[in-house]
């Protein structure tokens, strides 16, 4: 589902006068090289870039940004209908090779069948 939202979130740029209206979030990274993490941290401070544009949400989104933590990186998307968050909560998968070059992972398969 986050993938989905970020890929069909607008994003407007406001550059001076000039409104920029960017068809996604990630079109908007991609365009000025930077990560998406850093985009929505932007749209909830209203920092810029470059000193000249800043960034926000349509006033029709159902999206906004909060903050969940100390860092750039805990900005997260939410529904404001819901006040649930979009994003994904992605768990690492350990995975580790066996001697006899086997691949095990912690999620998929049972410890026993990994082992000997």
């Amino acid at each position: 589902m986050a993938e989905s939202v970020l890929a069909r979130l607008l994003v407007d740029e406001y550059r001076g006068r000039k409104i920029i209206e960017w068809d996604s979030l990630t079109q908007c990274a991609r365009a000025h090289r930077v990560s998406v993490s850093t985009i929505k941290y932007l749209i909830h401070t209203g920092g810029t870039i470059d000193g000249r544009s800043t960034f926000d949400l349509p006033v029709s989104s159902r999206y906004d940004t909060r903050k969940t933590g100390p860092t750039m990186r805990d900005v997260e998307l939410y529904d404001t209908r819901t006040g649930m968050s979009v994003e994904q909560k992605r768990t690492p998968l350990r995975a580790w090779l066996q001697a006899d070059n086997k691949l095990c992972d912690d999620e998929r398969q049972e410890a026993y069948a990994c082992q000997g």
